[in-house]
């Protein structure tokens, strides 16, 4: 069998990229988030017209083969003493050609998979088209229901720890309990749970994301609102600085969070409605509360008397899920 070299297509957003971060630290690993390289700022910027997010939601401009000759994925395979396994991760595919992408996957060197991080049915309906017309190896999915309704295969090997000290910075405000999160159809139940925990004395840092402001501050006293996400080192730095995650998750959701996932790597208590929390390997019911609603909480274990400890040993690394294709793949 020829050695194997794993190359990544990451969605270029900072939180994915830290999410995958794990495997440009392999030894045979790369991870990239640009997918084209022509060394003019003017071919660039073409690249990105043509390739566009928003033009693709409405009309797949046709002609993206005439980029292929800058891909980084035939920049990266031209060695044919070894065996390449492509992995594209989530929307990434809109900045691909997906003919070009077929014609990779015929070369008997190169095997493609997709990695959904997302619900498929979240996803925007022009990626969900190229998702169906791409001859993938396999299609991998953090979310049990698609594979079962799919047939996709399950992983939940998705998720870097980094060394969360290095965003922590000492002026931020210290809370108890964090939520970060889309208002969606769920403010009330959001504000519920401030509200009760706010009158029991915990410090509470909620910020929630929203199209407009409008009233939202009147409305909801105590709670942030953005009009725009926040960055994924800010993030961090949120989670550095509290001591447990509140998690409110979609009707719907069976598939483990990021929350999730920073509650265990970086010691935090965790309170999700997600039930499916319940069934991974690494819930622990000495920090972890499911709920349905606010009065669901046990006040008594949200910060808890005991140091918070998951003794994570990097299990859920997305170099675990590189190893499954490796032994898939003999």
């Amino acid at each position: 069998m020829k050695p194997a070299k794993f190359i990544l297509i990451d969605t270029g957003s900072e939180s994915n990229q830290i999410m995958m971060s794990d495997v440009g630290k392999m030894e045979n690993g790369i991870q990239r988030s640009k997918t084209y390289e022509t060394g003019s700022r003017f071919l660039d910027a073409l690249i990105r017209l043509h390739f566009s997010y928003a033009i693709t939601q409405m009309i797949n401009l046709p002609g993206k083969s005439i980029w292929n000759k800058y891909c980084v994925l035939d920049k990266l395979t031209l060695d044919d003493e070894y065996e390449y396994f492509i992995i594209i991760v989530n929307n990434a595919i809109h900045r691909l050609s997906v003919t070009h992408l077929n014609k990779l996957q015929e070369r008997k060197n190169i095997r493609i998979f997709s990695l959904l991080l997302d619900p498929f049915e979240h996803l925007p309906k022009n990626v969900q088209k190229q998702l169906k017309t791409v001859n993938w190896e396999k299609v991998y999915s953090f979310q049990k229901s698609d594979c079962e309704k799919y047939g996709f295969e399950f992983t939940d090997k998705i998720y870097s720890k980094v060394d969360i000290e290095k965003y922590a910075v000492e002026s931020d405000q210290k809370s108890d309990v964090y939520f970060i999160g889309l208002a969606k159809d769920r403010m009330e139940k959001i504000y519920g749970i401030f509200q009760k925990l706010t009158a029991a004395g915990f410090t509470c840092d909620f910020t929630v994301i929203v199209n407009k402001i409008n009233n939202y501050q009147k409305m909801y006293p105590g709670i942030t609102f953005k009009t725009s996400r926040l960055s994924y080192s800010t993030i961090l730095r949120k989670i550095a600085a509290t001591k447990c995650i509140l998690e409110i998750c979609a009707d719907g959701q069976d598939g483990l969070t990021m929350r999730f996932y920073e509650a265990v790597f970086y010691n935090k208590r965790l309170i999700t409605n997600n039930r499916s929390a319940k069934k991974s390997e690494l819930y622990n019911a000495d920090y972890m509360q499911i709920i349905e609603t606010d009065d669901d909480i046990c006040l008594e274990r949200v910060i808890g008397q005991e140091e918070t400890e998951y003794n994570y040993q990097g299990e859920f690394s997305p170099s675990y899920f590189i190893k499954k294709l490796i032994i898939e793949g003999s």
